[in-house]
Parts: structure tokens; C-alpha cells; sequence
């Protein structure tokens, strides 16, 4: 489907609520800017990435039914809008898109409600310690809790509009990321910790070994 900037704006005022309530933390996405990208720019994206020709259209075709975010800033000296990314031609239903928006809403509240986790989060992932990819999976593992706790209340018929044929050409670097990451994460806060939300916010505050014994290989 085509999206429309003011239509993904009310999705993020309407799914923001719906993340606070499931995940029991608080959101702040004032003031936010909506980025709708063509399939130019995406492909101009990954090319400043170091993607080669020969894979443009594969990696192209996976970001149709995915969305990012990054955070704002608030100051006298620096201010940034939070900023909302969704490709402009989306090939999933409403109800996947809203699912998509309260994965990205969630990263909203980490950086919110835990500021330090954040840094140190970047940090690790910026010089490559240990640590990146417990705290990469703990981030993304909590955010697909959350995009899948928002399909079961709100979004039961949400799907993607990809064949399988499509599926089968996402570069096996970008599916052993969402298998290593987001899956792993998941599965880690699932098992031990369920839909015990006090129990899975108090994480991003514990010490880096512990998240490291956690989330770690």
C-alpha cells in the first residue's frame, strides 16, 4: 500500500498509547518527523552502506515491509525531531504497519526510560565489545515482545503482501541478523522472564554482566 504521512502520523499518536500500556513504560515522541523513502532512496541508502549492485534490488525488496527510528534531541543548544522512517510503498497490511510503528515506539521508550542503557548500548556497538550484541538483543528481543503482544490485543490480521519468492531472496546476512538479534532476544526474554513487564524493564538497568550472562553467547 501507498502510505501517507498524516495517516502514519495518527498510527504513531494511536500505537504510542498502546506501547505504553503493554510495556508499562512511558513514551515521549513530541515533536517527530515522519520520512516516507522511495525505492531510489533506499537504494541510494544502502549504497552509501557499501551494498554492491549486484544486491541492490535483494536488499531493497527487504526493507519494503520494515520501518526505523531514530531518537530526538531536546536542548537550548541542539535540537532534533524524533524521526520516523517507513519506506513509501509498503508491502504489508494496516495492521502489519501498526505492529511495525510499536517496534519502533518501543525504542522510543528504551531511550527514554533508560538513558544510561542507551549510551552504553551505542558505545559497545560503536567499539565493537563483548557486550554489542547482548545489548542489541535485549533492545530488539523487547521490541518484537512488544510488536507481538500488539498483533495478539490489537492487530490479529496484520500480514506482509511478499511471496514467497520475495522471502526467499532477503540476503542470508540480514536473515542471520534477525535470527542472531531479534529472534534470540526474543526468545531469551520469552523463556525467562514471560509477560512480566517489572521483571523485563528492570534489565536494562542491570549491570553489563549480568546483561552480558543474559543475552550472551
Amino acid at each position: 500500500m501507498r502510505l501517507d504521512e498524516s495517516d502514519v502520523r495518527e498510527r504513531i499518536e494511536k500505537v504510542a498509547k498502546q506501547v505504553e500500556e503493554i510495556s508499562e513504560l512511558r513514551t515521549d515522541i513530541h515533536p517527530f518527523t515522519v520520512n516516507l523513502v522511495d525505492r531510489y532512496k533506499i537504494m541510494e541508502n544502502l549504497k552509501e552502506r557499501g551494498v554492491g549492485n549486484n544486491n541492490l534490488e535483494r536488499y531493497a525488496s527487504t526493507y519494503k515491509w520494515m520501518g526505523g527510528y531514530a531518537p530526538g534531541i531536546k536542548g537550548s543548544l541542539k535540537h532534533y525531531d524524533h524521526i520516523f522512517v517507513f519506506p513509501k510503498d509498503y508491502n504489508a497490511n494496516e495492521h502489519f504497519l501498526n505492529i511495525c510503528i510499536g517496534h519502533e515506539i518501543l525504542h522510543n521508550a528504551q531511550h527514554l526510560n533508560f538513558p544510561i542503557f542507551w549510551s552504553k548500548k551505542n558505545r559497545h556497538i560503536r567499539d565493537g565489545t563483548i557486550y554489542g550484541k547482548a545489548f542489541q538483543r535485549l533492545m530488539e528481543g523487547d521490541a518484537e515482545i512488544i510488536r507481538n503482544s500488539l498483533k495478539k490485543t490489537y492487530y490479529q490480521s496484520a500480514e506482509i503482501h511478499v511471496s514467497k519468492t520475495i522471502l526467499n531472496l532477503i540476503p542470508k546476512e540480514l536473515a542471520e541478523i534477525k535470527k542472531d538479534i531479534y529472534d534470540k532476544g526474543y526468545e531469551i526474554i520469552k523463556k525467562e522472564f514471560g509477560k512480566n513487564r517489572k521483571k523485563i524493564n528492570a534489565l536494562y538497568k542491570l549491570p553489563e554482566s549480568e546483561i552480558l550472562k543474559i543475552f550472551g553467547d
